[in-house]
């Protein structure tokens, strides 16, 4: 008993002297987590007070050094949120792993539901009539892989390989007018390029592509595409200094087989400077219910023990 308010007393007197220094003092540096974001408008997002909703720390069935990349899709009353897990399996790869929950607000960490023998991220989920189906980047194996759900949410497998020999990178899709764009950064060449299907069985370029030449604030997609009152809204990785600098909007003016215009809108979401999201963030997936709730990821170089002894004593004394 003495040993455990002992450590408690630590704990506490850590906490403490954190919150006074906002930061961390010992500990390992942190990378990735997810959290949410809420609003009444899509321009107006705001953090919720319980973030990071998920962490490294939730991830039971591997050892991993970070989440992010979230997507998620409500089925049935539930949602189903899916992650890259950067896991330590055999070497720091990334595998897809799932969370679920009655509400957006308590989702709960499951399992890893789709690994490869190669990297795996950025697990854009979708559906296509009854059918659930997954864009996942596989660029490690110049590839760009669609899955599908054989037992959904935790059995997937391998519906179509595509553009085998191009190291791709955040596939993100959008249906308009019955056809399919599938936007993709092409890591190689360091442009945008679209493709084009009405089936997913068969892609082609877009007769404009490719696009944004080398402009590293524009050519990797950060996100879902998300329409709104009648309006199509990319989102953009602005990685013009370092990677994860900021995310932006662009609201697409045109979009057909014969071409494609797009317009800056704001920048969504940017780090704030302290805590899980102080450094980084990089991906948006925006569900529209009661109001607006958006799934992100953020990147801290901060000690990982500022909020993981915070939570633990909140456990305590909630």
């Amino acid at each position: 008993m003495k040993v455990l308010l002992v450590i408690v007393g630590l704990l506490i007197f850590i906490a403490v002297i954190q919150q006074i220094l906002k930061k961390a003092v010992i500990g390992q540096k942190k990378k990735y987590s997810i959290g949410l974001y809420e609003g009444e408008s899509i321009f107006n997002l705001k953090p919720s007070k319980k973030n990071p909703i998920l962490t490294k720390f939730d991830v039971r069935d591997v050892v991993a050094s970070f989440v992010a990349d979230p997507f998620i899709i409500k089925n049935n009353g539930k949602y189903y949120l899916f992650m890259e897990v950067k896991s330590k399996r055999k070497r720091d790869i990334g595998e897809i792993g799932l969370a679920v929950g009655d509400s957006i607000y308590d989702l709960k960490y499951q399992k890893i539901v789709l690994k490869e023998n190669f990297h795996l991220s950025y697990p854009y989920v979708f559906k296509k009539d009854k059918e659930f189906l997954m864009f996942v980047e596989s660029g490690e194996n110049r590839d760009l892989r669609l899955y599908k759900a054989v037992d959904f949410p935790f059995e997937w497998k391998i519906e179509r390989v595509f553009l085998e020999g191009k190291r791709l990178a955040d596939p993100t899709l959008v249906k308009l007018n019955g056809i399919y764009y599938i936007f993709v950064t092409d890591m190689d060449d360091e442009v945008m390029r679209i493709y084009i299907s009405r089936d997913l069985k068969e892609l082609k370029e877009h007769k404009l592509s490719p696009f944004y030449k080398k402009d590293w604030s524009k050519i990797r997609n950060g996100g879902r595409i998300f329409t709104d009152k009648g309006k199509i809204y990319r989102f953009a990785q602005n990685c013009e200094r370092y990677y994860g600098e900021k995310l932006d909007m662009y609201e697409i003016t045109k979009l057909s087989e014969n071409e494609f215009e797009e317009k800056f809108i704001k920048t969504i979401l940017s780090p704030s400077g302290r805590g899980w999201n102080s450094d980084q963030m990089h991906t948006i997936d925006i569900i529209k219910e009661d109001k607006y709730y958006a799934i992100v990821d953020g990147g801290s170089f901060e000690k990982e023990n500022y909020y993981v002894i915070n939570k633990f004593l909140r456990k305590i004394f909630k």
